[in-house]
């Protein structure tokens, strides 16, 4: 959790950079870059996340899952 808080924080920054950059040409939408990008990730994680929910499976899986 906490590796995944620090990536969304400089993620925030770099977001922050993209949207100076294009907010002239496309006004608000200017700030999808990253959630174009979550919306890929967050399912990939939920299914690894769910899919070593198994007891023989080790715990690594899922914390990759959350992150």
């Amino acid at each position: 959790m906490t590796i995944g808080s620090f990536i969304g924080f400089f993620c925030h920054y770099y977001q922050e950079s993209l949207y100076r950059k294009s907010v002239a040409k496309r006004g608000p939408e200017a700030r999808l870059h990253m959630a174009c990008f979550a919306a890929i990730l967050l399912p990939i994680g939920m299914f690894i996340f769910a899919w070593t929910g198994y007891v023989h499976v080790s715990w690594v899986g899922q914390a990759i899952g959350v992150v």
